[in-house]
C-alpha cells in the first residue's frame, strides 16, 4: 500500500498573500552624505579705540555691626508686636468665621457654575 501523499493546505497572511509569493524589492544603495564644508574664519575683532580709565578708589563707610541678630533664634520665645490687644483679639475671632463664610460662599457659586457648564 502506498504512503498516501500529503496534502499542504493552503495558508494565507493577513493581508492575503501567501507565503510562497515573493515581494520583488529592488535595492537601492543610500546617497552618499555630502561633505560638510568648513565654517568660514572669523573676521578679526578691531581694538577698542580709547584705553579704558583705571578706577579710582573712593571711601566706602562700612555699616556698624547690630548689636542683635537680624532674625530670631529658632527655638527663642515670641514677643508679640503691633497690633495688640483685646480689641484686636476679639476683632480677629469675629473676622476669621465671616471671611471663611465668604469664602465658602464664592466656591459654592463656582461649584454650582461649573456644574451648570459641563451639563449643558
Amino acid at each position: 500500500m502506498p504512503a498516501a501523499a500529503v496534502v499542504t493546505p493552503r495558508v494565507v497572511v493577513g493581508n492575503g498573500r501567501t507565503p510562497e509569493a515573493r515581494v520583488e524589492t529592488s535595492f537601492v544603495p543610500p546617497q552618499p552624505l555630502p561633505v560638510a564644508m568648513a565654517p568660514r574664519p572669523l573676521t578679526p575683532v578691531a581694538p577698542p579705540a580709547a584705553t579704558p580709565q583705571p578706577m579710582t578708589e573712593q571711601a566706602v563707610s562700612a555699616p556698624e555691626p547690630r548689636s542683635e541678630p537680624p532674625a530670631a533664634a529658632l527655638w527663642a520665645k515670641v514677643k508679640p508686636t503691633w497690633p495688640t490687644g483685646a480689641i484686636f483679639g476679639i476683632a480677629g475671632l469675629l473676622l476669621a468665621p465671616i471671611a471663611g463664610m465668604w469664602l465658602g460662599h464664592r466656591q459654592a457659586r463656582a461649584a454650582k457654575s461649573a456644574s451648570q457648564l459641563v451639563s449643558r
